[in-house]
């Protein structure tokens, strides 16, 4: 089930605060490390993003060979 914009607020929030649980209504979230917090912040924008119809972000890197 893909993120929603409010889910992506709340992880901002928490991130924002310094915590690394909270409790939203009867549901309690809790990361073990900020990375963690971190790559679910990142996968919520991914699907906020393609859900908005926008292509989510990409990385491209560029190779070079000697020869």
């Amino acid at each position: 089930m893909p993120y929603t914009a409010d889910q992506l607020q709340t992880l901002i929030d928490l991130r924002a605060s310094g915590e690394l649980r909270r409790t939203v209504g009867d549901r309690t979230i809790q990361f073990q490390t900020g990375a963690d917090l971190d790559k679910a912040i990142e996968a919520a924008r991914r699907d906020v993003a393609i859900t908005a119809g926008r292509p989510a972000a990409q990385r491209r890197y560029a190779e070079h060979h000697r020869g």
